[in-house]
């Protein structure tokens, strides 16, 4: 469900490196939330692919989101912070992603799994249209 993350912190990398325009960077949008519904009706479908295809887009998302960010900060922060900067980016990204896999388990006690994972990914794709809102705003 990192995936949900893909598309927000890279709009102003893919607007300004690649030239996308906000019509592409919301088709990648669509995409992040395809991979959220793919992850969430695996279990309901009992579908191996779908888990599978979903964990493998969410891990990719994740990634790019993590190196393009690192990469921006590194810009952003001076030379002789950037250790520190770099450690407090990994423990904001382990916080966040732990917040999502304790939140899941934490109602998985009171609900059945798939209606906690229905949930919090319901959570991270408001987050991710209301980040990209806001990013479509400012660009």
């Amino acid at each position: 469900m990192s995936g949900a993350n893909l598309a927000t912190p890279l709009y102003a990398v893919y607007a300004s490196k690649f030239g996308f325009s906000n019509l592409v960077l919301t088709t990648i949008l669509r995409h992040v939330a395809a991979t959220l519904v793919a992850l969430v009706l695996a279990a309901p479908l009992s579908s191996l692919a779908l888990i599978v295809g979903g964990a493998v887009a969410a891990r990719t998302g994740h990634g790019l989101a993590f190196l393009n960010a690192q990469e921006e900060l590194n810009h952003i922060a001076p030379q002789e912070r950037r250790g520190e900067v770099t450690a407090v980016f990994i423990a904001c990204i382990y916080f966040l992603v732990a917040s999502a896999v304790i939140g899941t388990g934490l109602l998985d006690l009171r609900f059945s799994l798939s209606v906690s994972v229905s949930a919090v990914a319901l959570v991270l794709v408001a987050s991710a249209l209301s980040a990209t809102c806001w990013q479509l705003k400012e660009a």
